[in-house]
């Protein structure tokens, strides 16, 4: 449904993707008195986002923990494979990027006044 698509702005979301998936994408720039040559395609593939009991999102890039559809006021522990808590931390908003310093394991412990849930990630 973008091919040919007219962009009038220099950025642009795109909605609706599905996880797991290659898209690929290519652009033009046309000036009112030329148009470029298309750009060489570009490749990008969307991650498995996964989710916890319809209670959050979460998917970890580049060291980076991003966690989503949390209910603001979430209190967020993640501790390791020892038990040891190494990040604890009131979220006050609907999503939230944690880094972390150390590859390995980790359980997340969330929770807020509706429920307690938790998940284990790997990086």
């Amino acid at each position: 449904g973008f091919e040919n698509y007219n962009l009038i702005d220099t950025s642009f979301v795109v909605s609706g993707l599905e996880p797991v998936s290659d898209y690929y994408y290519r652009v033009q720039v046309v000036y009112s008195f030329a148009t470029s040559p298309f750009s060489n395609i570009m490749s990008l593939n969307t991650l498995n986002l996964k989710t916890v009991d319809n209670f959050t999102s979460y998917y970890v890039k580049n060291n980076i923990l991003f966690i989503s559809d949390l209910v603001v006021n979430s209190q967020i522990d993640i501790f390791d494979v020892l038990g040891k808590n190494i990040i604890s931390l009131q979220c006050n908003s609907t999503s939230v990027e944690i880094p972390i310093s150390v590859s390995g394991t980790y359980i997340v412990l969330i929770s807020n006044k509706y429920k307690k849930n938790s998940f284990k990630f790997n990086f």
